[in-house]
């Protein structure tokens, strides 16, 4: 068998370059073809630009999301940065000009990738890059990681929530934008697609049912988990024993969100619950931008902490105050969150369209989409039984420790040699 040497085109830092540095370990990876990325000297420029300003310049801690010490430098190749600031500016830009802008970049860093195909296996991508992939290496076994329900499956659900939550969100821009663009790029990115790396079993099936991709193209690969959350001074180590909660029956139930709240997260159906329960007996925070109207923020702010987007060190210490995670969201790939949460030792109430790995009854409650009255019964529940909470936050806890670095190199090298 030919040995496996992969290009992975990846744009931006995503969950911190761990796919790239999964594959490194297990000898996969060829080289990471991105956009921006931070390389030592970089770093050293910027701490040595720190010392000389004595503190007046702060640029080293945005450098290093841009990059991930575990890869070798010689192992990255990136876009040329003064090209990619000069030419592609990214403020102020319409649905259309994002697109459009993504895609003109994903196909500089496909640029990249052909100057290397004569040494390269396979090429691995996230949606949407397959095509601009495809035509810089034609002969190459091609996998594109879903990270995302298939437009197509979402769509519908989109348009629906916007007629029954039409005085939440005005999200015409996205839904006009979906099926103009999305839409249709999805559909012609799929016949360049060798396989499919699906992170749930809810995208597995969307991929087989609505894409009508065959199924022997389709194969599960859930993330690694983001144990890198715990370098924010977080008490929580990824070989100690998870801190017991110290919830009792006069205890508020700590009640955390994540994600954009908007439509698509399910948050009217989340803040509805909430409003039917009694606000004596929870404490509840909503962590990520804001999506809805602002009118609605303003309605429900007496019984919700609506904290807006925070940075990595201070969400590692929203989820350590939290002892339930809840996420009834409506579409997703496999929510990176839950991983989160679930690293965190928490509790979690979610659906199954939210593609997580959680079993209900185990690690939390997987409960229907849209359904206020299994959100209020499931919080419900973990109040009256505190130390329920703990034990479904423990197994959490015990389970993701399996999505580790280490054991999701294994499955992606089985993987690879399957498709191989």
């Amino acid at each position: 068998m030919e040995k496996i040497k992969i290009a992975f085109h990846q744009q931006g830092a995503r969950r911190n370059y761990a796919l790239p540095l999964v594959l490194y370990q297990q000898g996969l990876l060829q080289n990471l073809f991105t956009d921006f990325y931070a390389y030592s000297w970089m770093i050293e420029w910027a701490r040595a630009t720190e010392k000389l300003s004595n503190g007046k310049i702060s640029i080293t801690g945005n450098l290093c999301k841009r990059r991930q010490n575990g890869l070798p430098d010689d192992k990255v190749y990136s876009l040329d940065w003064l090209f990619l600031f000069s030419n592609f500016p990214k403020k102020n830009l319409s649905y259309q000009e994002s697109y459009l802008l993504n895609q003109k970049i994903s196909f500089f860093i496909a640029q990249l990738i052909k100057n290397e195909k004569e040494v390269i296996s396979h090429i691995y991508c996230y949606s949407f890059s397959a095509k601009n992939c495809r035509e810089v290496a034609k002969t190459k076994i091609l996998i594109v990681d879903q990270i995302h329900t298939p437009i197509k499956s979402f769509l519908p659900i989109l348009t629906e929530e916007m007629k029954i939550h039409s005085d939440w969100s005005n999200e015409i821009s996205l839904l006009s934008g979906m099926e103009e663009l999305y839409l249709p790029k999805e559909q012609e990115d799929k016949e360049s697609i060798d396989f499919f790396f699906a992170p749930s079993d809810s995208v597995k099936e969307s991929l087989i049912n609505d894409l009508c991709i065959d199924e022997e193209k389709v194969y599960l690969n859930p993330y690694p988990a983001p144990f890198w959350l715990y370098n924010y001074n977080t008490t929580f180590k990824e070989n100690s024993t998870r801190i017991m909660r110290s919830s009792t029956s006069g205890d508020k139930l700590r009640i955390l969100f994540v994600g954009n709240v908007d439509l698509r997260k399910g948050v009217p159906y989340l803040l509805q619950a909430l409003r039917k329960l009694n606000p004596h007996k929870f404490t509840a925070r909503i962590v990520g931008s804001i999506g809805i109207n602002e009118s609605k923020v303003k309605e429900y702010s007496d019984i919700v902490t609506f904290m807006g987007k925070l940075d990595k060190q201070e969400l590692a210490k929203q989820y350590e105050w939290a002892d339930v995670f809840v996420f009834p969201s409506l579409s997703e790939g496999s929510a990176g969150v839950i991983y989160e949460a679930m690293a965190f030792g928490l509790a979690v109430i979610t659906t199954k369209s939210s593609g997580s790995w959680v079993t209900h009854g185990i690690e939390g409650l997987i409960i229907e989409e849209r359904n206020i009255e299994q959100i209020v019964e499931s919080l419900l529940m973990y109040m009256e039984n505190p130390n329920l909470v703990d034990l479904h936050g423990q197994n959490s806890w015990q389970k993701i420790k399996s999505f580790n670095i280490e054991e999701t190199g294994i499955r992606l090298k089985n993987l690879f040699s399957l498709i191989s």
